[in-house]
This record gives C-alpha cells, sequence and structure tokens, in this order.
C-alpha cells in the first residue's frame, strides 16, 4: 500500500479511524434499509458476516441486531422456518 508510504505510524489509527466514522457509521442506517433483509433472503453469508465485521467497527452492531429482529418479526415463518422442538 502506497499509502503507509506517506502516512507516519501514529497518524494512521486516528485517520482510519476519521474515515469509518465518516463513511460508514454515519451511514448505517441507510445501508440496512437498502441491503440487509436482500442479503438474507438470498442467504448472502459472507456479505452478512462483512456487514457485521464492518459494522463493529463502528459499534454498529445493535442496529444489525434490531433490523434483525424486524426482519424475523414480519417474514412468514416458511422464510425463516418453523422453530425445533427440544
Amino acid at each position: 500500500m502506497r499509502v503507509v508510504n506517506y502516512l507516519e505510524s501514529k497518524t494512521r489509527k486516528p485517520l482510519i479511524q476519521t474515515i469509518e466514522q465518516t463513511m460508514l457509521a454515519t451511514h448505517l442506517e441507510g445501508m440496512i434499509n437498502k441491503g440487509f433483509d436482500a442479503l438474507i433472503d438470498e442467504n448472502k453469508k459472507n456479505d452478512l458476516k462483512k456487514m457485521f465485521t464492518l459494522f463493529a467497527r463502528v459499534n454498529g452492531t445493535q442496529q444489525l441486531k434490531k433490523a434483525w429482529n424486524s426482519y424475523i418479526k414480519v417474514r412468514p415463518m416458511n422464510k425463516v422456518g418453523p422453530r425445533q422442538s427440544r
């Protein structure tokens, strides 16, 4: 990465945090609203994993939990699957 050649190591972490806040944290709801349900419907496990990892970097996992909770409440049981008895 060329950026490593130009940035001091002490600058890198605050810069990454600023970029994450600007580019990611401020758009969490929009990303959930525009793609979360589709990722689940299409069983895109790798994409959901990436989404969770990115959201975790900016303390956004609570929003994903809320989205998942909403998803399972409004989807028909045949989409989510019947509850397994133990």
